[in-house]
């Protein structure tokens, strides 16, 4: 029965969103679409379906799920995280999305364009940390390094927690080497406990 509700929500979401696809507005977005994709190019009715998946307050959804939607969902992620029309929860849950894509070289590029924007909000620099490494590990404790540098205390904080927590045995390393250069008396409690 949740199954049919579902399937009988998503679509009359999709011929909902029929009517915006045919006015050809652009994509708003932080960033020109040219970094990395077309945004205007990917399909409005699977995009709105995506967008559904990712609203729920008890469920998200896993990679087979959103690629049943489409196989290009993780460019319909991007598009997501990128409209500035969207609500905050909304864009980050798209980011967190890319986090279960780990052979996926697209969200892997968007991820580390993400962390290498110094302006980005603290929030989506903190679903951007932790998508990265979950998906990317390896290489991502190379884009969220940078971060354990960073003016902020709370996202010094938030790249430890990150780093310590999906980083394994290198990221606890760089932690402990970062402890003796950390001033902030917070960061370096949470250095010590993450990586003894």
């Amino acid at each position: 029965m949740r199954r049919l509700i579902l399937a009988l929500t998503v679509g009359i979401l999709g011929l909902m969103a029929v009517p915006a696809a045919a006015q050809d507005k652009p994509v708003k977005q932080d960033r020109p679409a040219a970094t990395l994709i077309d945004l205007n190019r990917l399909d409005p009715v699977q995009q709105e379906q995506i967008t559904f998946l990712l609203s729920g307050y008890h469920y998200f959804p896993d990679q087979a799920r959103l690629l049943s939607v489409s196989p290009d969902a993780v460019n319909l992620l991007i598009a997501i995280a990128e409209d500035n029309n969207n609500i905050t929860s909304l864009r980050v849950q798209a980011i967190r999305a890319l986090g279960l894509f780990p052979n996926d070289d697209q969200a892997a590029a968007y991820l580390q364009l993400k962390l290498q924007d110094t302006a980005l909000r603290d929030t989506y620099v903190r679903a951007s940390m932790n998508a990265a490494m979950h998906a990317f590990p390896d290489r991502a404790l190379k884009w969220v390094e940078p971060w354990l540098e960073h003016g902020d205390v709370q996202l010094r904080i938030s790249a430890i927690h990150t780093v310590g927590k999906l980083g394994g045995e290198p990221g606890k390393a760089l932690l402990r080497q970062r402890v003796a250069r950390e001033t902030d008396p917070l960061a370096k409690e949470s250095l010590q406990r993450i990586a003894p």
